[in-house]
């Protein structure tokens, strides 16, 4: 199981960089799809959480404060 810092690239090829605890993504991290779109922020028990910038690959952006 991982825990701390790593780097984690899925099958599918999304990848993600940041916080694991008991192999799952929390605190901070940095996710990009294959797609191009890309959340930086907040995590926990795997799924985003609190603050966070998600920019899709057509240049939207939204924030979660």
């Amino acid at each position: 199981m991982a825990d701390g810092w790593g780097k984690k690239r899925f099958s599918c090829g999304d990848l993600h960089e940041g916080y694991y605890h008991e192999d799952k993504r929390c605190g901070f991290g940095l996710y990009i799809w294959v797609n191009g779109d890309r959340y930086e922020g907040g995590w926990k028990n795997g799924r985003m959480h609190g603050k966070g910038v998600k920019i899709m690959a057509n240049g939207d952006v939204y924030e979660s404060l």
